[in-house]
């Protein structure tokens, strides 16, 4: 006896194929759901099973109107209300489907058709009425299968192709989670790396390249691993596997340990995914983010150091005379990002020298940011504020914020694996 095996059966005028479930399953508790005229049998059905006396833990559920639907739900719903409430291994729960009326049956099937169990069905080698009968007794036999959570689990493979293609990636590492543990072998693993993946992409969308990294890659290889094995549902997924890896291969080569016009795009790339969530002051805060560390990274190129503590004797001798009073007594200064981009054209650095070309818009863009409600002021922005305002970044300094996507999955292909 498996003493975390449970078996849900309903009972119906033929106790021979419930003998035969019990015997074969040998279960550590037993949930009976008889209807009222059949309670009755479960006493001689346990008997001629257990001749030597019952170990398992018994429950009777009874319905009282057999024929009707909404009743059987109802007390098959309780029934697996219960046992899972004994926090058994969900794995180990195997329903029996063969006794009761097809309401009974139906309504027990209804009750678990979102998590995931193992149905047991009682057939037969030989029939009564020519084959078209019940199982003649003695020829039984026990015929299981996953449950059809894998046909049913569309709308959770919906949503999950939604979190993830809006960015959303959190979400969809939960819904991942969720149909891996209710599905079959097949989703189990493919979600499981789904998932990994997923909070991949979201720590990548958080700035935290390094696990991001990790976790992508360790999906990947969990479905390369797993090709051999479920070739045909993860061939659908060959153009998502492609873009992923893709994907892979850019954050390998970003460098994200120093300030670099890379890492520039990429907040770019980071704003311009905001937008697109309809988050427009979080994004135009990124775009900001951006331009300071534009500064930053050419402060990085030229003098091997950033705008903040800066000595004050490198400045060029116009800003020293206008900076004056803003060093500290170890003869620093933090440049803010307008004086930074000075210094740097009078460098003669081109972005510092687009800077100053452009600062009109620049400074648009900045008053921008300053009155949102993310910033110093009270504004919300929109869709156009933002549009226009990231324009002005990408012409003046040709940074693309979309030089990259990330990978999308196909709802299409991703809703018939498993089935």
């Amino acid at each position: 006896m498996n003493k975390d095996k449970v078996l849900v059966i309903t009972v119906g005028g033929s106790p021979q194929p419930i003998v035969k479930s019990l015997k074969e399953h040998d279960p550590a508790y037993i949930y009976f759901i008889p209807s009222s005229l059949t309670a009755n049998e479960i006493p001689a059905i346990i008997e001629s099973v257990y001749a030597k006396g019952c170990n398992a833990v018994k429950k009777i559920f009874t319905i009282v109107d057999y024929n009707d639907l909404k009743e059987c739900y109802k007390i098959c719903h309780e029934a697996i209300e219960d046992i899972y409430s004994l926090g058994l291994n969900t794995k180990e729960i195997i329903v029996d489907l063969t006794g009761g009326t097809k309401i009974m049956s139906g309504a027990l099937l209804l009750a678990i058709a979102d998590l995931g169990l193992t149905i047991s069905y009682v057939g037969g080698e030989q029939r009564t009425k020519d084959g078209k009968g019940v199982p003649i007794n003695g020829t039984e036999r026990i015929i299981c299968s996953y449950h059809p959570y894998d046909m049913l689990a569309k709308a959770s493979k919906e949503r999950f192709c939604l979190c993830f293609n809006g960015y959303r990636f959190q979400s969809a590492a939960v819904i991942a989670e969720e149909i891996s543990l209710r599905g079959s072998s097949s989703l189990r693993y493919i979600f499981g790396a789904l998932k990994q993946i997923s909070l991949g992409y979201f720590d990548w969308d958080h700035f935290r390249f390094d696990r991001a990294l990790h976790a992508i890659d360790k999906g990947l290889f969990e479905l390369h691993r797993l090709s051999s094995e479920y070739h045909d549902d993860i061939k659908k997924l060959t153009g998502f596997i492609q873009e992923v890896t893709q994907n892979k291969e850019y954050l390998t080569n970003l460098k994200t340990d120093i300030y670099s016009t890379e890492l520039v795009r990429e907040l770019v790339a980071n704003s311009c995914r905001r937008a697109e969530e309809g988050k427009y002051d979080d994004a135009v805060a990124r775009l900001y983010r951006a331009l300071e560390m534009l500064a930053q990274s050419q402060f990085y190129d030229l003098y091997r150091q950033t705008t903040s503590k800066f000595p004050f004797e490198k400045l060029h001798s116009v800003l020293r005379a206008r900076l004056k009073n803003g060093r500290d007594a170890s003869g620093n200064i933090d440049l803010g990002c307008f004086m930074a981009f000075a210094q740097l054209a009078h460098e003669n650095n081109e972005y510092g020298k687009l800077f100053l070309e452009n600062r009109d818009q620049i400074r648009a863009l900045m008053n921008q940011r300053n009155t949102s409600i993310l910033a110093h002021g009270t504004i919300p922005l929109d869709k156009g504020k933002y549009e226009n305002l990231y324009n002005i970044f990408k012409d003046i300094f040709e940074i693309n914020g979309r030089h990259y996507e990330f990978a999308r999955i196909e709802e299409t292909d991703l809703i018939t694996i498993g089935v």
